[in-house]
């Protein structure tokens, strides 16, 4: 029993300092901060203990958070560790059993959109409609604002679109808090720990080469079918055009990087040029045309081991 102590020291301040994180969640700018780092502590905390020590650790701490801030509070304070809990317990299983990083972080991605679809569900199977909620409740903020100032028209379209468009944002949220709870777990392990495994360089990240082959179908299927319908065809466009043109550009960074280590070029360009995706709309577009063309002709291969 004394031999086990010292090894929970850290997990003990850990513990703490989540404990005081669930209290910041009501304050405004630092809460932002919080959500981004909470399931990564809750994953350092599992993957540090044994879950016979985990289990009552973690129960004990939301017993208490519940006991201080009191039931309607607490019960909103423990909203977000509970949310990404199943995520990080995913996660640290899948490290512990030696799995890559990139499978691991798909899995809790996966994990979080089951939560997502799950909650809509169980919204749905009460009567109420989930957007119509969100919808109502944007409303009622915007009550306060002189009637000329609010579009409802273009509320409509917002949320026609949120609600077409939900399948891949909710895949988009999934691997965003996956990839930060990896990139933060990676930060406190420390990178020469091997405990948590890295992903493999950006040179080397390859999606299908079917992608391609799926941007033009769904590019041709696009110009055909009617995008404010709400039918399926509609949401399967809506859905998959981004989401393949996400891939085709994560292929375009990778062969830049590719070309980068190849060639000697600063390592920022792909960093830059992922920038300029963000925020310049034609970067897009040539980033997806740089994927499909590495894809079709298989670029990288062509110029391996060639001066």
């Amino acid at each position: 029993m004394n031999r086990k102590l010292p090894s929970l020291r850290m997990p003990l301040l850990w513990s703490v300092i989540h404990f005081l994180l669930l209290f910041s969640l009501i304050v405004p700018g630092i809460n932002f901060v919080t959500i981004h780092v909470m399931m990564g502590l809750l994953l350092y905390l599992y993957m540090k203990l044994e879950v016979k020590w985990f289990v009552p650790l973690y129960g004990a701490n939301l017993l208490v958070v519940l006991l201080i801030a009191g039931w309607k509070l607490g019960v909103l304070l423990l909203l977000f560790p509970l949310i990404f809990l199943p995520g990080a317990i995913v996660m640290g299983i899948l490290y512990k059993r030696k799995w890559s990083a990139f499978r691991t972080v798909a899995a809790g991605a996966f994990t979080l959109v089951a939560e997502m679809l799950l909650a809509l569900v169980s919204v749905r199977l009460t009567g109420y409609d989930p957007f119509q909620l969100m919808k109502d409740a944007m409303l009622d903020s915007l009550s306060v604002l002189p009637q000329e100032m609010v579009n409802k028209s273009a509320l409509d379209a917002a949320f026609y679109t949120i609600q077409m468009v939900s399948p891949i944002l909710m895949l988009g949220i999934g691997f965003y808090y996956a990839l930060i709870t990896h990139g933060l777990s990676r930060l406190a392990f420390g990178k020469k720990d091997g405990t948590m495994p890295a992903l493999p360089p950006m040179s080397r990240w390859r999606v299908p080469r079917i992608t391609a082959v799926y941007f033009i179908a769904v590019m041709v299927l696009s110009m055909f079918v009617n995008q404010t319908n709400g039918s399926i065809l509609a949401m399967v466009v809506l859905n998959l055009l981004p989401l393949l043109s996400v891939l085709l550009c994560i292929q375009a960074l990778s062969f830049l990087a590719f070309l980068g280590q190849k060639y000697k070029w600063p390592r920022a360009i792909p960093w830059i040029a992922l920038a300029l995706i963000v925020i310049w709309n034609a970067g897009m577009y040539i980033a997806v045309f740089i994927g499909m063309l590495d894809l079709m002709f298989s670029l990288k291969e062509r110029l391996t081991d060639k001066p």
